[in-house]
């Protein structure tokens, strides 16, 4: 299906990411290896969504052919109360750094967590602080006004 949507529109592939939650892995980890080996094959990019809420072992992650791991929320909303030498988030920056994987913050609502996430050295991040979900047109508009893009 993938294959046939990139060749009737012509999209670059490479510019493509296909998330999967974290807990859609657990199970049958050598099907969706193999799955995921078939889209990447294809050039897209492929990422873990919800990353840390499932049970997916460290063996699964370095056996899966992924690029991006997308930490979720819950975390993100910890590190903004936290102080000392950094929440679980910042341990899964140095995850995805050994893994040579991108790690995306996800549900960054504040400033205050935003700043927090830098420190732990998150250099991507999405969440309400940065927009709402708006239909395609309402992101054009926004890609043109928004210094913070």
């Amino acid at each position: 299906m993938v294959e046939d949507a990139l060749k009737h529109s012509g999209a670059d592939p490479s510019r493509l990411l296909l998330e999967i939650t974290e807990s859609a892995l657990i199970g049958d980890a050598e099907a969706a290896a193999s799955s995921m080996d078939s889209l990447r094959s294809l050039g897209v990019a492929l990422g873990i969504d919800d990353f840390g809420t499932g049970y997916a072992s460290l063996t699964y992650l370095k056996k899966l052919p992924v690029d991006v791991l997308k930490v979720h929320g819950s975390f993100v909303r910890d590190s903004s109360t936290t102080t000392g030498t950094g929440p679980s988030s910042g341990r899964v920056i140095e995850l995805g750094d050994n893994l040579k994987l991108k790690v995306v913050a996800e549900g960054v609502e504040t400033p205050k967590q935003l700043t927090r996430l830098r420190s732990l050295g998150f250099n991507l991040a999405q969440g309400f602080y940065f927009a709402r979900p708006q239909p395609a047109e309402g992101i054009s508009r926004l890609l043109e006004i928004d210094p913070r893009w």
